[in-house]
């Protein structure tokens, strides 16, 4: 007898199909229809579905917009969400054997966020951030980065989320569609911003007196190469 697997999904990043999303459903519908057909076809030998995170995206929408609910989002894509879609489907398949783990983009999403998963007899199962089974470990990642892990303040959003909306400010200010950007519409104006302070710096071996390190803060520089690059003004709102 063959072992059963265990099927991870990650970074679906579900919206309400917004030119500023990353999902669209008229684009991506049909490739995560694909695969959680393949688990409801293979549930034989499926242990359990994790999904790892950034199933539901809260950030990727324009900074003076309210950001979604899951409700919301759960609405805008019924053939995968709703009551009769396909995730609810593999619920009852797997008898459920569905997880949940955080992601950056859905850093707040709660249990009752999943139970709008509407199944009969299972709920989806929030977990741990850092999930264990079976000596595997499984975790999004976001909290081992620099500028996606919850403030240490207390704040759960992070640095990640103003940076994401900024980029969503620069979509939708010139009329561009986030999933129709290069790499399906993972926009990469952080990392190029990364890559410029880095630069600029002549990384490595720059702070080299205590007074430098003092003065300089890495997020700040970051943030003023963002907020250079997309354009979005020092005092426009951001609604949270």
């Amino acid at each position: 007898m063959s072992q059963k697997q265990t099927v991870v999904i990650s970074d679906i990043h579900m919206g309400v199909n917004e030119s500023t999303n990353w999902y669209q459903k008229d684009i991506h519908e049909q490739y995560l229809t694909f695969i959680l057909n393949w688990i409801i076809t293979n549930k034989a030998n499926v242990d359990e579905l994790i999904i790892l995170g950034d199933l539901f995206d809260y950030w990727t929408c324009a900074p003076d917009e309210n950001p979604p609910t899951a409700t919301q989002i759960v609405a805008a894509n019924p053939n995968i969400l709703g009551a009769n879609g396909l995730l609810s489907q593999v619920l009852s398949a797997l008898e459920g054997r569905v997880s949940y783990l955080h992601g950056n983009h859905d850093i707040t999403t709660t249990q009752d966020d999943l139970n709008q998963i509407i199944n009969p007899q299972y709920k989806i199962q929030l977990q741990p951030d850092i999930y264990v089974k079976n000596g595997v470990v499984y975790t999004h990642g976001h909290l081992f980065t620099m500028f996606n892990a919850p403030d240490l303040g207390g704040q759960p959003i992070p640095v990640g989320h103003f940076v994401t909306r900024a980029v969503s400010y620069y979509l939708k200010k010139n009329n561009e569609q986030a999933a129709k950007e290069p790499g399906f519409g993972v926009p990469n104006m952080g990392y190029g911003a990364l890559i410029t302070i880095l630069e600029k710096l002549g990384f490595p071996g720059v702070l080299t007196h205590l007074s430098d390190i003092l003065d300089f803060s890495i997020t700040e520089q970051f943030l003023d190469v963002i907020q250079n690059t997309t354009g979005i003004p020092d005092d426009y709102p951001i609604i949270l």
